[in-house]
């Protein structure tokens, strides 16, 4: 990765940015080379940098700092009578700090050391001068080191990034302190000034050549115990250079999909339930792959924009840097074709790219991938959506190494599509379902209350007529079955906007007195404004939660919710679209579905861990015609679709906590509507 493919602000303040992750670690995972100025350094910063500094070094990166330690009142005394020499009491003070360490910081100072030991980081210390030449402790001049505090890195490309402001090299400024910086990058126009003045700067402390500043070598005593007490290989070195931030532990099942994909010749589908932890297991996988070898190109694909993001982030965790790419093809496809060119030419190890399913079936992303050379990687998030016809000539012959994820694989009434999914990918290779998960306990348990709602007259009749016709098309020697698709959708519409959920709403919500606790109501956009006014007629504390959001309004709404700030979360479409809201403890679904896939996943979603929460309630909405056609042939179909909606349900019911509830109510309405 080079320097110009990251969106950089020119200034970062902590009290609005997260500087940690949004600047220092991406920019120290795509550097070759770090000169660094700083008042103050401990090893610390390595735990708050720990992620990019392991790429930085993965990199072949090298680095260089100018630091200071603080010198107190009677060892100033002690230089400037002549009892002693600067380096003496330099070592006498990193050597005290090297003593008072606790296990964490001593495992940071063993990596540090690893890192002077491989010559990959050099450092020199700073005395601040008074005017006449000698050393002091206070007072100190606005010139001396304690106030150059400047980073500037060069990437393989000699693309530069300075940046200067009041940061310091240690994990509680990059984390606690109130900070600022400017940010100055060499390709953008009339910035290659800045970094060069910072360079020179850089160079007049390194060669000692500051009036205000005396610079020294690391003592010989310090540099020899350090050496002493570096790791001696570079996976013990690398693993304590990450420290706190390295990957999550993975649970046995998640161990075991692993080696079933390794075992398949890296094809396969993971089919594991919402919330058993997918992500984090395609993870492992591609570390492992760029672990064990370099030059490949992975592709991460998931459905919507927002995931994109989700996935970059769980990426950094592991100390994977990617490159997002959606939106239109001017704005990546020269960046993201010398990316790859690149990796080609050797240049970068490893290239990660993450993108949405739409831009990754369109051609300008399919010509790059074709035309890449490399060994490459696909990861299909979500991967029964690439079912679909056009999203499905994204799958390409040249990705070589293929994993499919999905807590439903099989697509909603597309055997076609199915196949077409489970051929290329391998089939599926581990399953790890919900009843699994529940048992083990690594979702909650969950109580289900199905509630009967009634389609009126006007509604019956429209969707009845939509069955109808549908059936008649698919009656035919060559049905066409885009018709179908669409008199599908309108007639689940009708059962998705049935006007009597909201009365049920109404009275859910006086069962519970009105108060309810972390809850989410999900319904579709036509009942947003009247689902609100039942809310405010209640006097429930509800905010909505819709596209309308940036995403760090969600983030704030999501927090408040998490607080307890907001009882309710009025939304539409968040639990199809992965969003993680996981101390949601009830959920009432208006937006009901006859899809099973679209209730598995919001299941999934609902039943996620989270402190305070030991289970979750799920209210399911379930719209039934109020009358039967009067036609045998259609009463039977019609019979048919009752019998598989409550077979769903009977499936779902079966993993709840309270299974009796819903078979009471199957059994009714198998009497109500004559079936056996």
């Amino acid at each position: 990765m080079t320097f110009d493919v990251l969106q950089l602000k020119e200034t970062y303040d902590s009290d609005e940015d997260d500087i940690l992750n949004d600047f220092y670690i991406p920019v120290l995972s795509g550097a070759v080379r770090y000169c660094r100025l700083a008042g103050y350094f401990s090893s610390a910063s390595l735990a708050a940098s720990a992620k990019g500094m392991a790429k930085f070094l993965q990199n072949g990166g090298k680095m260089q700092m100018v630091t200071s330690v603080q010198i107190s009142e009677e060892d100033s005394r002690a230089i400037l009578d002549g009892l002693t020499q600067p380096d003496e009491v330099i070592s006498k003070i990193m050597q005290k700090n090297l003593d008072e360490a606790d296990q964490l910081q001593k495992d940071h100072v063993s990596a540090l050391s690893w890192m002077i030991a491989k010559k990959s980081l050099e450092i020199k210390v700073a005395i601040p001068l008074a005017r006449d030449g000698k050393y002091y402790t206070k007072d100190l001049d606005r010139n001396s080191i304690y106030h150059q505090k400047i980073g500037i890195l060069y990437d393989v490309a000699d693309n530069i990034i300075s940046f200067s402001g009041s940061v310091n090299e240690t994990a509680k400024a990059w984390n606690d302190n109130i900070e600022e910086f400017k940010v100055f990058c060499s390709w953008k126009p009339g910035q290659d000034v800045y970094g060069s003045n910072d360079a020179r700067k850089f160079e007049k402390f390194w060669h000692n050549h500051s009036d205000n500043t005396r610079v020294i070598d690391l003592p010989a005593a310090v540099r020899e115990r350090l050496i002493k007490n570096a790791p001696k290989t570079e996976t013990d070195a690398m693993g304590r250079i990450r420290g706190v931030y390295a990957p999550l532990d993975l649970r046995d099942y998640q161990n075991e999909a692993i080696q079933k994909w390794f075992d398949n010749r890296m094809h396969g589908v993971f089919a594991m339930a919402t919330g058993t932890g997918k992500t984090h297991t395609a993870i492992a996988c591609i570390k492992k792959i760029c672990d064990d070898s370099e030059h490949n190109l992975i592709v991460v694909t998931c459905p919507y924009k927002h995931l994109v993001t989700q996935w970059s982030d769980a990426l950094k965790k592991w100390g994977i840097e990617a490159v997002k790419v959606y939106g239109s093809s001017a704005q990546w496809r020269d960046n993201i074709g010398d990316q790859v060119r690149h990796l080609y030419n050797k240049i970068l190890k490893n290239l990660v790219i993450v993108t949405t399913h739409d831009t990754f079936a369109r051609e300008p992303f399919m010509d790059i991938i074709r035309s890449s050379g490399n060994r490459t990687f696909l990861v299909a998030d979500e991967v029964h959506k690439l079912g679909a016809e056009k999203r499905s000539e994204g799958l390409l012959e040249s990705y070589g190494i293929r994993l499919g994820l999905s807590a439903t694989p099989e697509r909603y009434f597309d055997e076609a599509g199915t196949k077409k999914i489970l051929g290329y990918f391998g089939g599926i290779v581990y399953e790890f379902g919900l009843d699994r998960a529940i048992k083990q306990d690594y979702l909650v348990k969950y109580e289900l209350y199905p509630h009967i709602v009634y389609m009126n007259d006007d509604e019956s009749f429209e969707y009845h007529k939509f069955s109808r016709h549908i059936a008649i098309e698919a009656s035919k020697n060559k049905p066409d079955r885009e018709k179908i698709k669409q008199m599908s959708l309108k007639r689940a519409n009708i059962i998705k906007t049935a006007r009597d959920k909201l009365a049920k709403f109404r009275d859910i919500l006086k069962e519970n007195d009105g108060t309810l606790d972390h809850c989410l109501v999900y319904c579709v956009g036509g009942q947003l404004d009247e689902a609100a006014s039942v809310l405010h007629d209640m006097h429930v504390i509800f905010h909505r939660f819709t596209f309308k959001e940036d995403p760090e309004e969600r983030e704030k709404l999501l927090k408040e919710f998490e607080n307890g700030n907001q009882d309710v979360l009025l939304a539409i479409k968040c639990l199809d679209e992965g969003v993680d809201v996981p101390s949601i403890k009830t959920a009432i679904i208006l937006a009901s579905s006859n899809n099973p896939i679209e209730f598995i996943q919001r299941r999934g979603r609902i039943l996620r861990k989270s402190p305070g929460k030991d289970r979750a309630v799920i209210h399911d909405l379930i719209v039934l015609p109020k009358h039967l056609p009067t036609d045998k042939i259609y009463t039977e179909l019609e019979k048919s679709v009752i019998q598989k909606e409550l077979d769903r349900l009977a499936e779902f019911a079966s993993s709840s906590d309270n299974p009796e509830y819903s078979t009471n109510l199957i059994q009714t309405v198998m009497k109500e509507y004559d079936l056996s």
